[in-house]
């Protein structure tokens, strides 16, 4: 039985995730230099591995927010591009 996903269960999922990919080969992924499809990817797989955990209500593009319930939304870069409002945080 899956339990509901509240922003712990997110972030704790989040590295779970991570982790689990850490050191494994995405064929699909080899040679891309589209962040799009890197975050396609990206969303779609921690989509269903978030829903093999929990229950929750999954957004869409026409709502503009990955994880509604959660005020949440995921994007992913290339270490090589990031992302600027991620580099800003970081100064």
């Amino acid at each position: 039985m899956s339990c509901s996903l509240d922003l712990i269960g997110f972030k704790a999922a989040a590295a779970e995730f991570a982790e689990s990919l850490r050191g494994t080969p995405i064929r699909e992924l080899f040679g891309t230099t589209d962040g799009k499809a890197l975050g396609t990817w990206i969303e779609a797989n921690f989509n269903t591995f978030l829903a093999e955990r929990h229950a929750y209500n999954p957004g869409n593009a026409a709502r503009g927010i990955d994880f509604p319930e959660l005020e949440v939304d995921l994007k992913a870069t290339f270490i090589t591009q990031p992302l600027s409002g991620v580099q800003n945080l970081l100064s």
